[in-house]
């Protein structure tokens, strides 16, 4: 199976973090073949959109990327900076199921499903339709709409001077009163007329697959359900212990087969002891 990744610059330039986490994936999984991709691949993967992929926001790329070559491939998806804990093979088969499609989801109030680990296999609908809705959301080039407030927020001075700091007009504020009203917003009909798009831009696209058509909304419900905030966990109790962090790590690291880092921190050595396999939650 062929665990693919992403860093722009390529392996080789990325942070040790990274760098670490590419290494923990090649030595739990030797059986299994680490791809990490680069810009100039993700032209070439990209080039049939009708404009220049390498000028969008990295996280843009990669969203794109992930689908894309899941859809003509099969295999895994993995964030560049997503640590393995497990071997893939531990876990893999219980998580893919009878459906062929894997992501961890949010709580099942709104069952917003991540993108951070995808595993599918070659062929799968709900890849092949994500794909498609991939390309035709992105018909054009769009800006990051990168107010870093919640569309449900109130409106407040951040918004304000964040809009006047970039030139912005009533374009930006039609579409921040728009999505803060309805969050799938950005990819309806309107919402894709206009020259932004959000962060979580295919979080939206998958959720309103899932709305419009029954057969993926069938994959959704069939899916496998782990709950993403278990993935977050080391990240959880740095934030939350401070200096006595690394004395939560081994426990924190047990709470799921993957742990997303963040690849501008520093992390101990206690992040990347390997626990044992038993221990671990699947």
């Amino acid at each position: 199976m062929d665990i693919f990744s992403y860093w722009d610059s390529g392996r080789d330039k990325a942070p040790a973090v990274v760098q670490k986490c590419f290494q923990r994936w090649e030595d739990l999984n030797p059986e299994h073949r680490l791809v990490v991709l680069n810009a100039h691949d993700l032209r070439d993967v990209l080039s049939d959109l009708p404009f220049d992929v390498g000028t969008l926001p990295v996280q843009a790329q990669s969203d794109i990327l992930r689908v894309r070559l899941l859809r003509l491939h099969g295999g895994a998806w993995v964030d560049a900076t997503l640590l393995p804990v497990l071997p893939l093979d531990l876990w893999h088969d219980t998580y893919v199921g009878t459906t062929g499609f894997f992501v961890f989801a949010g709580p099942p109030v709104h069952w917003r499903l991540g993108t951070f680990l995808i595993l599918a296999q070659a062929g799968n609908p709900f890849i092949q339709a994500l794909d498609q809705a991939n390309r035709d959301y992105w018909t054009h080039p769009r800006q990051a709409y990168d107010v870093q407030l919640r569309p449900t927020w109130r409106m407040g001075r951040q918004f304000a001077r964040s809009m006047m700091k970039r030139g912005n007009g009533l374009e930006y504020l039609r579409f921040f009163r728009k999505w803060r009203k309805d969050l799938l917003y950005p990819v309806s009909d309107d919402g894709r007329r206009s020259r932004y798009f959000p962060y979580f831009w295919q979080h939206y696209l998958m959720m309103q697959l899932a709305e419009t058509d029954p057969k993926m909304q069938a994959i959704v419900d069939s899916m496998t359900y782990r709950q993403y905030d278990l993935c977050h966990t080391v990240q959880g109790v740095r934030h939350g212990l401070g200096p006595d962090f690394p004395k939560a790590v081994p426990m924190a690291l047990r709470c799921s087969p993957v742990q997303k880092l963040d690849w501008r921190v520093d992390w101990p050595d206690e992040v990347f002891k390997v626990p044992p396999a038993e221990t671990v939650l699947i």
